[in-house]
């Protein structure tokens, strides 16, 4: 917003006889909060007259519509504006002090803001010689005392802000601080595929031939044919059979072996084959899962432990504990190599065996970070009571039924609740489910299954 600050001249109104003008020559100067001259700009001007101090009565008031010249200097002679209070000829300078507060619209309007009040000092005094009664001037009467000074006008605009100025010099660099301890070991990825076998080392040199096993014996000699009768010199008898072949000797021990021959150098390694987008780790306990680089979804199914069940006594049986809340591919937004904890909850404990029945314990809550949460199932209580589901996806237990049989465990949509058909109680299976209660005779309640987290993307 621009301050009004004005340079006010006061010119003298001719007093000469009965013809002085009922007017009063007044400039002034318009600058802004930054001492600048407000030039060639329409204004909006109003004064204002009181009478005895510069709070006292308005005797007159009027405006103007003066415009600044180059230099911010304005023009208007006080009397000859628009009047909205007052007969400027009317007033009767002899009933001073007067004084002058001038009001100006910077924009040209009426929304006048008031530049200051000063006293008027002589001028105006000029016109009461119009009606003093003689035209002869008296002798120039003692200066009169110093006005009051005038109110103080109102403070400035702030001014703009100072340039910036130019960044010091960097300081020292600080010593090396401590290194942190060392952060956890993350769990282990997912192995890659085998990479191709190596080729095959060269051929050992064949080994020594063995020495030939023993020759085997001669087989026995034939019998010897009978001799034919002498008699002419016939033809040549028939030559008897040959006798049979004897038998095959044994086979010689065999050779030792001969040494084996060095080992071949090792094949290349085979190149890594390509990783996966896609992959899942399935906690059973708490832990840490670290968002793999580049993922930014994935999706997680959980429950939480499953209730205990109370113990039976040798009058009545026990309730079965509730399931745990269960959720399946509930999908979030992660940030890459950001860290998650992971909570896994265990299964309520059952009862101890009674008299007398003893309330079953409450399975544990299975967390992944702050993005969801499945509470665990509530353990049967002392009277036969079921236990109750631990949210959605978990069921609760049923009632004991006393002479009839136990309460069975609620189970989720991971595990089937534990029973007891007329012996001890059975524990929930799979994931989350409720123990079934204890039987007749004392029988302890059956512990609920732990809950899991499995994270895929």
């Amino acid at each position: 917003m621009k301050k009004i600050i004005t340079l006010t001249l006061l010119l003298f109104a001719t007093a000469a006889f009965a013809q002085a003008p009922q007017a009063v020559n007044y400039q002034g100067i318009a600058r802004d909060g930054a001492g600048n001259a407000i030039t060639n700009q329409l204004l909006g001007l109003e004064l204002t007259i009181h009478q005895g101090s510069t709070t006292g009565t308005i005797v007159y008031q009027e405006t103007f519509s003066p415009t600044s010249n180059q230099f911010g200097l304005y023009s208007v002679q006080m009397g000859m504006g628009t009047p909205v209070s007052g007969i400027f000829s009317s007033i009767n300078w002899a009933n001073g002090p007067y004084f002058l507060e001038v009001g100006m619209d910077i924009s040209g309007g009426n929304s006048y803001v008031s530049a200051g009040t000063t006293q008027l000092i002589s001028v105006p005094y000029a016109l009461y010689a119009q009606t003093s009664g003689s035209s002869t001037p008296g002798p120039t009467g003692p200066t009169g005392p110093a006005g009051a000074n005038g109110a103080t006008g109102p403070t400035g605009a702030a001014g703009a802000n100072g340039a910036t100025g130019p960044t010091g010099a960097a300081g020292a660099t600080g010593t090396t601080g401590l290194t942190g301890p060392t952060g956890a070991v993350g769990a282990t990825g997912v192995a890659g595929p085998t990479g191709a076998a190596g080729a095959n080392g060269a051929t050992g040199p064949t080994g020594s031939t063995g020495a030939n096993g023993a020759t085997g014996s001669t087989g026995n000699t034939g019998a010897a044919g009978a001799t034919g009768p002498t008699g002419a010199n016939g033809a040549a008898g028939v030559t008897g059979p040959t006798g049979a072949v004897g038998a095959t000797g044994a086979v010689g021990a065999t050779g030792a072996v001969g040494a084996t021959g060095p080992t071949g150098p090792a094949g290349a390694t085979g190149a890594t084959g390509p990783q996966s987008d896609h992959g899942e780790l399935r906690f059973t306990a708490n832990g840490t899962f670290t968002v793999p680089s580049g993922v930014t979804t994935v999706w997680v199914s959980m429950c939480g432990g499953g209730g205990g069940g109370s113990s039976g006594d040798g009058t009545y049986t026990g309730g079965g504990g509730g399931g745990g809340a269960a959720v399946i591919a509930e999908q979030f937004t992660v940030v890459p190599l950001s860290t998650i904890a992971i909570t896994v909850g265990a299964g309520g404990t059952g009862s101890a065996p009674g008299p007398p029945r003893m309330a079953g314990n409450n399975g544990g809550a299975s967390s992944f970070g702050i993005f969801l949460t499945c509470n665990g199932g509530g353990g049967a209580n002392a009277a036969g009571g079921p236990g109750t589901s631990g949210g959605a996806g978990g069921a609760q237990g049923s009632y004991a039924l006393n002479f009839g049989g136990s309460g069975s465990g609620g189970g989720t949509i991971f595990g089937a609740g534990g029973n007891s058909p007329n012996f001890g109680a059975s524990n929930g299976a799979g994931y989350g489910a409720g123990g079934a209660g204890g039987y007749l005779g004392g029988n302890g309640g059956g512990s609920g299954s732990p809950g899991f987290v499995l994270v895929q993307w």
